[in-house]
């Protein structure tokens, strides 16, 4: 007969992981971080494009709400800058400074992207990569030597491979975002 003591010391277990399984582990996180991190990048390249066009559409529309209430003679502007990718929303103070003026700039956070193409056409058939200005009735001008009606407006910008365009309409001069 087996007879247990009630005194008998208790079966050592040992709890843990083995070397292989750990391996195996680290390489399976390996892979799926190799197969979704570029998934991600892809989708955070659109969504900065995305965000970028909406700002700038945002901007323009918010210049053009500001000549439409303001009417001065020269009415309201913003230039861009292609090269430096950014722009400036002209004699507009900055929205959380007053003391300085209202510039944005397209490379910094929160969307690290850059101005593709900006190109501005006039009803003489004069083409700008500059300034919009808007008049009292919300009229867009463009031009660098003569200046009329806006006939066509588009800003494109660029985040990686991916591309959003910002379209003015040369009727209402309003921007938005296709």
């Amino acid at each position: 007969m087996h007879c247990h003591s009630r005194y008998a010391p208790p079966r050592l277990r040992t709890f843990g992981y083995s070397l292989i399984e750990l391996v195996t582990t680290l390489l399976v996180l390996g892979i799926l971080a190799g197969v979704a991190a570029p998934k991600y990048y892809h989708s955070l390249s659109i969504a900065n494009c995305d965000a970028a066009a909406r700002r700038i559409a945002a901007d323009i529309n918010l210049v053009r709400a500001r000549g439409m209430m303001i009417g001065r003679q020269g009415g309201e502007t913003i230039t861009f800058y292609p090269e430096l990718h950014r722009y400036q929303a002209v004699s507009d103070p900055d929205l959380d400074r007053e003391d300085e003026e209202y510039w944005v700039d397209l490379t910094s956070t929160p969307y690290p992207v850059k101005i593709a193409s900006v190109a501005f056409t006039n009803t003489l058939g004069n083409s700008t990569q500059g300034s919009l200005r808007f008049d009292i009735y919300g009229n867009a001008w463009c031009g660098d030597s003569a200046v009329a009606p806006l006939a066509s407006g588009q800003i494109v910008v660029q985040s990686g491979v991916h591309q959003k365009s910002v379209v003015i309409d040369p009727v209402t001069g309003k921007a938005y975002v296709p």
